[in-house]
């Protein structure tokens, strides 16, 4: 894919290093500019979008996709359970703060797995750290 840096303000940071990862999501927190600043160094085919976070998927019943992803839960604490085809990374849902910086680990499996956990009430998580197909569904 290549690198891409945020470049200016207190975003600044690089958000790609090479990855052979399909997708990769990279919240970005509001800083107050009108622009956000890229610097690319592309490797093959690379496609960068944004989405305004009032467009994040609602979990609802269930997910699914391949690679990264953020979603918005909006209910109170919930169990879910997660399945992950395929190789790859690691499975890990992080819960984002309000800032979209990384916050606590609400799950996570290695390898093909299927999976049972929580979480902690309504907010933003992050699916990272795969390139496989995974499916999110609300248990009873």
């Amino acid at each position: 894919m290549g690198t891409v840096d945020v470049l200016g303000g207190p975003s600044q940071r690089r958000i790609l290093k090479k990855s052979k990862a399909p997708r990769l999501v990279v919240p970005l927190p509001a800083d107050g500019e009108d622009h956000v600043h890229l610097a690319l160094e592309p490797y093959g085919h690379l496609q960068l979008w944004t989405q305004s976070l009032d467009l994040v998927p609602v979990l609802g019943t269930g997910l699914s996709s391949v690679g990264g992803f953020v979603f918005r839960h909006i209910g109170g604490p919930v169990t879910i359970q997660v399945g992950k085809r395929g190789g790859g990374r690691a499975f890990r849902i992080h819960a984002l703060s309000t800032e979209l910086t990384t916050g606590d680990e609400v799950l996570a499996a290695e390898g093909e797995a299927v999976m049972t956990g929580g979480l902690p009430g309504p907010g933003l998580y992050l699916v990272g750290a795969t390139a496989a197909q995974w499916r999110i569904t609300l248990v009873p």
